[in-house]
């Protein structure tokens, strides 16, 4: 794991030299003070920094290297949309007592992305993450008392190497996770699959679930997955667990017998990891876009 964070810090320093400053399609606020995150290799290395915020359904599109900084300030539908290039570090506040369903596509090769959520008191954030392509694509996630954290990704991984990592750190108590992460390799892909979940000390009567699922669909193909707990507090309720697989003759027999041929066996199969975060978006504009482009990704 320390060979692999290392080698992205590279590969992400290296990146920085062939981006332009980032950009987004919402107008910069003023407003966004937080000393909530702690740094990183991302926030050490980026300059150039924007601000946006959230009152309504957004789909935020964004290119180039710098740090973006969301405020979500009322109720909203989030879709960050990454389907350029990028070198990014996104930050989002979740205001007390709101509720963000938030959505990521991620559809290239060269997206180099850190995302760090604050969830305040009282605040619910449903997360569906969809992970065509991309290099790295790391989530952590710090939750205050009474926040409620659900996150759902799919990922399906081609020809490519992918580091997928989601962390959730429980703050203060009272407050819940449940990470999902499901996915696919094939044609060579390689994966790093990682779940964490922090219980600091304050944070008694917390509740972390997190879940990983990776199915290997040819011999040249690789899923590394580990599922982390790190507990300080002993009134708290945890689990953790972790398969990684190929597909059972059993169910391919069973589909193929009801007139599946092998091909739509294994595209159905991958395209059920894509089921669980969908159910989470709520916008039916935001729903159809992605729909479609799962759609033309997802054909064998």
């Amino acid at each position: 794991m320390l060979r692999e964070l290392n080698n992205i810090k590279d590969l992400f320093e290296k990146s920085l030299e062939t981006k332009n400053k980032i950009e987004t399609n919402l107008s910069a606020v003023e407003a966004f003070k937080t000393k909530f995150f702690e740094n990183n290799f991302f926030s050490e290395k980026l300059e150039s920094e924007t601000f946006v915020e959230i009152n309504k359904d957004e789909t935020l599109e964004i290119s180039g290297s710098g740090i973006v900084n969301i405020l979500v300030k009322s109720d909203s539908n989030l879709l960050l949309n990454l389907q350029n290039k990028i070198s990014c570090l996104i930050r989002i506040i979740v205001e007390e007592n709101v509720k963000l369903n938030l959505s990521e596509l991620s559809n290239n090769s060269e997206i180099f992305k850190y995302l760090q959520i604050y969830q305040k008191e009282n605040s619910t954030v449903n997360f569906g993450q969809f992970i065509l392509s991309s290099r790295v694509n790391y989530v952590k996630t710090y939750l205050e008392k009474n926040a409620i954290y659900e996150l759902n990704t799919g990922y399906f991984t081609n020809n490519e190497e992918n580091f997928i990592r989601c962390e959730v750190s429980h703050i203060y108590g009272e407050n819940e996770s449940n990470q999902k992460l499901n996915g696919a390799s094939i044609n060579g892909g390689k994966v790093l699959c990682d779940g964490v979940i922090n219980i600091k000390p304050n944070a008694e009567n917390s509740t972390g679930h997190l879940n990983i699922k990776g199915l290997i669909l040819d011999k040249q193909s690789k899923i590394w997955s580990e599922p982390i707990l790190e507990v300080e507090n002993n009134v708290v309720s945890c689990s953790h667990g972790c398969s990684i697989s190929q597909i059972s003759d059993d169910i391919e027999f069973y589909m193929m017998s009801r007139g599946i041929i092998k091909k739509q066996v294994v595209e159905l199969i991958v395209q059920g990891y894509f089921g669980l975060p969908l159910s989470l978006i709520k916008s039916n504009t935001q729903k159809q876009e992605l729909e479609k482009v799962l759609e033309l990704n997802l054909k064998l």
